[in-house]
């Protein structure tokens, strides 16, 4: 999977991953690399849901925040992805 999002098949790990359960844990460079794909492909939806299950399961990162952050910008909503930025600013502190 790691593979394909390197080689901008974007297409393909989202088809993947909607098609097949994502753990409920994953590490947090998967969960980005698959959202990254999903957003690439228009489903934002699917995208943040999955950065945001994965900050509910373990510790977050600041690498979680800046990609929700990330997409949240893509999307438009600068509040949110501000939000998101002082939160993974707070981790590196």
């Amino acid at each position: 999977m790691i593979v394909l999002s390197q080689s901008s098949r974007y297409k393909e790990v989202a088809d993947l991953t909607s098609a097949h359960p994502i753990p409920h844990e994953v590490s947090p460079q998967t969960a980005i690399l698959i959202s990254q794909a999903r957003a690439q492909t228009g489903d934002f939806k699917g995208a943040t849901s999955l950065l945001e299950q994965q900050i509910q399961v373990q510790p977050p990162t600041a690498d979680l925040y800046l990609a929700l952050a990330s997409i949240y910008e893509k999307q438009g909503n600068a509040s949110r992805a501000e939000d998101y930025k002082q939160r993974a600013a707070k981790l590196t502190n």
